[in-house]
């Protein structure tokens, strides 16, 4: 491999670096909040290239599960508001023989 050959290889690496890098900060939540009892919001927003509100709501909703779980508790979505792209998740942590579950 001559060196005019290994300069164009490592050119190409480091481009893919700055894509992958670039794209992995494309979202990112606020973290949840605690609103009343087993009441939480969080907030999540992405940029268009990263997936824009149906990203940021996806991962506004899988974090919102996640924490739920962490307490062995189920989460119920209790509303969804999106602007532009951000999106903002009401939710509650329920049992997970709450009768509400069998509600949603």
């Amino acid at each position: 491999m001559t060196r005019k050959e290994r300069q164009g290889q490592m050119r190409a690496l480091g481009f893919l670096m700055i894509a992958v890098l670039g794209t992995a900060s494309c979202a990112n939540s606020s973290g949840v909040f605690q609103r009343g009892p087993d009441d939480y919001t969080i907030s999540a927003s992405a940029r268009p290239v990263g997936g824009g509100a149906v990203s940021a709501q996806s991962m506004a909703i899988q974090e919102a599960k996640q924490f739920c779980a962490q307490s062995g508790k189920e989460m119920i979505v209790k509303t969804i508001e999106t602007k532009d792209l951000q999106v903002q998740v009401d939710f509650r942590c329920v049992g997970k023989n709450d009768p509400t579950i069998q509600q949603h």
